[in-house]
């Protein structure tokens, strides 16, 4: 009776930790997987929203030349012109989702009115509806162009709400941390006070990326305000190795992860795209479920063609170098994943010390011990590319 009991308990308990439900049951599965990837995705600032309209929607079928099952999203010239010369890049291939081509439709808000839409792949299509983990990280020192000006004035509660943060916080201390503490006392910030003030705030100046959004199956979307303040490199890890120890096993889906970010890198850095252009606001769309992992570059409506002047994406930013650290970003990315720090010095992450040496304490993973006593089934850890 007792061993009856254990065996129920084992079951019922990888259950749990393996299936998780949509809270979304009203929604068909293809749109609560859309809904999400707008939840987690950055919208534009709000102070400077392309048209109102940064959503990616579901395109209706049977549209000439484009797939069925295809998602549209609303560009700005800018964003449609960087996607063009991606195309012809043949380094990133397979490296940002497919796009199609240009659709124009109807504007619900604004009878008589048309958006274009670009016609890009779903990249959520091949991963199960009720297991997809998504998880969106923004790249590069800064998130604003160069060019941003000084002008568009904004109040002080203006900008704290910009910044996700409370609006009794202590600006003193906060822009003593991001360098502006002549700032402190004024209620009027320009663009560049605003972005400067929200990268300082995390961990972009620091690691050259920062984690924008999580959504987890049964669980509410994280969004840039729940990471706002996320600047410690520690933190930085814990959040991500929480959200990829996600009860699936953790080495099989950082490692593979890992190893797809490490097939991008070189490719990356061989392309003419980077090679001529300042890359902001761009990020890596990671989705896994209980076999596959993927991840790929989106987001490029602040990306820009260079003129004049040579980057490498890694040197330090200092206003008028253009310098985007795009590259910096995402080695930083795979060595925090690999190593759990980045910096000569390791933070503490809980690490116990054996004959002199650090060494880092075993986490107990229920859900591995669970798939190894044959009770689950078990991760191919496919890699999606």
């Amino acid at each position: 009776m007792y061993s009856i009991k254990l065996i129920s308990f084992f079951f019922i308990f990888a259950y749990v930790c393996d299936i998780s439900y949509s809270l979304e049951g009203q929604n068909t599965p293809t749109q609560v997987q859309v809904k999400a990837l707008n939840d987690v995705r950055e919208k534009e600032d709000e102070f400077e929203s392309v048209g109102g309209h940064n959503e990616i929607i579901r395109l209706p079928n049977g549209l000439p030349g484009i797939p069925d099952g295809s998602l549209g999203k609303a560009m700005s010239e800018i964003e449609a012109k960087a996607i063009k010369a991606i195309q012809k890049d043949r380094e990133l291939d397979g490296l940002t989702p497919a796009f199609y081509g240009e659709v124009n439709l109807d504007d619900p808000s604004q009878p008589g009115k048309k958006i274009t839409y670009m016609a890009m792949q779903d990249l959520l299509k091949d991963f199960n509806k009720e297991e997809v983990h998504i998880l969106d990280i923004k790249f590069a020192w800064r998130t604003f162009l160069e060019s941003i000006g000084t002008g568009d004035y904004k109040t002080r509660q203006e900008v704290l709400k910009n910044v996700g943060l409370p609006s009794n916080a202590d600006l003193s201390k906060i822009f003593q941390v991001a360098g502006m503490a002549e700032k402190a006392k004024d209620d009027k910030f320009s663009k560049w006070d605003r972005h400067n003030l929200r990268d300082h705030l995390t961990s972009s100046r620091t690691l050259g990326f920062r984690i924008c959004g999580t959504k987890a199956p049964g669980h509410p979307a994280m969004t840039k305000k729940d990471y706002v303040l996320l600047k410690n490199e520690e933190e930085v890890y814990r959040k991500l190795d929480t959200f990829l120890h996600h009860c699936i096993g953790q080495e099989s889906v950082k490692d593979k992860l890992i190893e797809r970010l490490e097939y991008m890198l070189p490719k990356i850095q061989r392309s003419s795209f980077f090679k001529t252009h300042e890359v902001i606001g761009s990020s890596i769309l990671i989705l896994f479920d209980n076999t596959n992992v993927g991840a790929w570059l989106i987001d490029f409506g602040k990306t820009v063609e260079l003129e004049g002047v040579k980057i490498d994406h890694e040197k330090p930013w200092v206003p008028g170098n253009h310098e985007d650290g795009y590259i910096a970003g995402f080695k930083n990315l795979i060595k925090l994943l690999k190593d759990g720090y980045v910096h000569n010095v390791p933070p503490n992450l809980g690490n116990v010390k054996e004959n002199g040496a650090e060494m880092k304490k075993p986490k107990f993973n229920f859900c591995t011990f669970i798939k190894k006593l044959h009770l689950h089934g078990k991760t191919s850890g496919k890699v999606t590319r």
